[in-house]
């Protein structure tokens, strides 16, 4: 057998498997859909609970976004400074907003986030504090834990883009939304976010954290108890124009990646529309890309796995 026969009967063999995998592939993509077609909503959100509960996440069908629980695995992870810097690795891009203020002998950090998780365009607004007043040069080393249930401000965002929106509020450590399927620059995101604090003291700290943040004061505002902050754009540290072009490069590379990801997502889901239609269809037809879909959003924690994803 001369060598090009042999490249010819590899080469076929080759088109014979792919054909294969294609026609088994669309076998169980039309089981898929039936097996989601067969279910009632009810049982279709309760599934999806079920699902996401490990990765720190419930389904809010009214918004149609995924919300972080109080008990989330991520409360465990508490905040660094250095989650921000490695998140885009996971490819989150986003804006952030960290400020920071002393109170009742611990400084405070409450941090809004807006931007690109992956397939998810969402926000976030994390309380934690230290144990401890800590020096501004040392803030960008300390580890922040977690607000606890009778520390919890009271939140309310609206996250607005293209004219479009999604609100959350309630009393928590880490409100967050996250649309699937949604792609968005995070320049072109506004979150509106008010914040109500259990003393008129702790309003006046926060505040006062905003302006040494550099928020402009047209951009907030404070009433009593409660402070409002418009969040539109971050405010970039001066970095040199080498490294500043190479970030933006970076950045601009994942984005496209993010992007095409969530055309592949519609794609693949057709022809459901409502998302826990199109994530149990996703789950049921490829599990792994399900998985990944949901650590976005959850894996700013380089290196941290929860403990209820270990047991499983």
């Amino acid at each position: 057998m001369n060598t090009k026969t042999l490249v010819l009967i590899i080469a076929v063999l080759l088109l014979l498997l792919a054909a294969a995998v294609l026609i088994w592939f669309l076998i169980k993509r039309q089981k898929c859909k039936k097996r989601v077609r067969r279910m009632c909503m009810p049982e279709k959100l309760c599934m999806l609970e079920k699902l996401v509960e490990p990765f720190g996440f419930s389904y809010l069908r009214g918004q149609d976004v995924f919300t972080g629980t109080l008990d989330a695995w991520q409360k465990e992870a508490g905040y660094r400074t250095f989650y921000d810097r490695a998140a885009v690795h996971f490819h989150m891009i986003f804006d952030a907003l960290p400020v920071y203020y002393d109170y009742e002998g611990k400084t405070w950090l409450i941090e809004l986030w807006k931007g690109q998780y992956g397939i998810s365009t969402g926000a976030e607004v994390g309380v934690y504090h230290a144990k401890k007043i800590v020096d501004r040069p040392a803030r960008r080393w300390t580890q922040f834990e977690a607000a606890d249930v009778e520390e919890m401000p009271h939140i309310g965002y609206r996250l607005e883009r293209k004219g479009k929106t999604f609100s959350m509020q309630g009393y928590h450590w880490w409100l967050a939304g996250f649309r699937v399927g949604t792609f968005s620059r995070p320049g072109k995101l506004r979150l509106m976010t008010t914040i109500s604090f259990r003393e008129r003291e702790e309003a006046c700290q926060f505040y006062g954290g905003l302006e040494e943040a550099g928020v402009p004061s047209e951009q907030c505002r404070i009433s009593g108890n409660e402070v409002h902050v418009c969040f539109e754009k971050e405010r970039r540290k001066k970095k040199c124009v080498l490294c500043r072009a190479a970030s933006c490069i970076y950045r601009g590379f994942l984005q496209i990646q993010n992007a095409i990801c969530c055309k592949l997502f519609v794609f693949v889901t057709r022809p459901f529309t409502e998302t826990a239609d199109r994530m149990l269809f996703l789950y049921f037809l490829l599990p792994g890309c399900f998985k990944r879909a949901l650590l976005r959003p959850g894996r700013r924690f380089k290196g941290y796995v929860p403990r209820r994803q270990e047991a499983s």
